[in-house]
């Protein structure tokens, strides 16, 4: 196992490192953490880059990609970011420009991801459930109208 001396300079340092405060927490809110966490991750390298040649966009959101556990979504994902980038290669177009259209194709992957753990672990949507209180007189007040 390496130490955080032997990461490449550049490289994301403790990126398969939940924060510590989450030591003690379930599997469901490890997950989430270490998703949120890549992808946290992703977004400084994005703000951070040298430039829109950046080489570490694709591996990076290939990382994130394939922690997805629903196999068909991950597949599915992984396939369309590789035709995607494939056909940006083949078309001729000035490498600024292929660069950045490397990057958007990235994010729109990762919006994919956003929205596997949307779906997966209901994020976004929560059931609200409201107890109905009722008190001893209501009820003798109901029993005396029932009469």
């Amino acid at each position: 196992m390496g130490t955080k001396m032997d990461i490449n300079p550049g490289a994301s340092d403790s990126l398969d490192l939940a924060p510590v405060s989450l030591a003690q927490k379930d599997g469901k809110t490890m997950f989430l953490a270490h998703m949120m966490y890549k992808l946290n991750k992703l977004d400084n390298i994005i703000s951070t880059m040298g430039g829109a040649d950046d080489p570490r966009i694709v591996p990076m959101t290939r990382q994130v990609i394939i922690a997805i556990m629903d196999d068909q979504k991950r597949n599915d994902i992984l396939r369309i970011l590789g035709e995607n980038l494939t056909s940006l290669d083949k078309t001729p177009m000035p490498s600024d420009k292929r660069a950045n259209l490397r990057i958007e194709t990235c994010q729109v992957a990762l919006g994919e991801v956003y929205s596997y753990l949307d779906a997966a672990f209901s994020i976004s949507t929560f059931d609200a459930v409201a107890p109905l209180v009722t008190y001893p007189e209501d009820d003798e007040k109901e029993e005396e109208n029932d009469k």
